[in-house]
């Protein structure tokens, strides 16, 4: 099982682009508060709602191909919210 934060550091130091590593910060803050919440519900939908204003990308943008480092780091929250 992968610790969020480990996978949200590997990746965030493999993503060129500062819009892509403000868009994974944004991604990995809403899902820690999501987490601390409570909250079990780690379906890509939720998660971009959640942050829509925040700069988390779009259900759509997670989902393609180049939303891959997106979907990494919400499934490893979604591992620790099965905990």
């Amino acid at each position: 099982m992968s610790d969020p934060h480990e996978v949200y550091e590997a990746i965030l130091g493999q993503l060129k682009s500062a819009r892509s590593r403000k868009s994974l910060e944004a991604l990995h803050t809403v899902c820690q508060e999501h987490h601390g919440a409570g909250a079990v519900d780690f379906r890509i939908a939720t998660i971009a709602k959640l942050g829509a204003s925040r700069g988390v990308p779009s259900p759509q943008t997670i989902r393609n191909k180049s939303g891959e480092h997106y979907r990494a780091l919400i499934d490893a929250w979604q591992a620790v919210g099965k905990e």
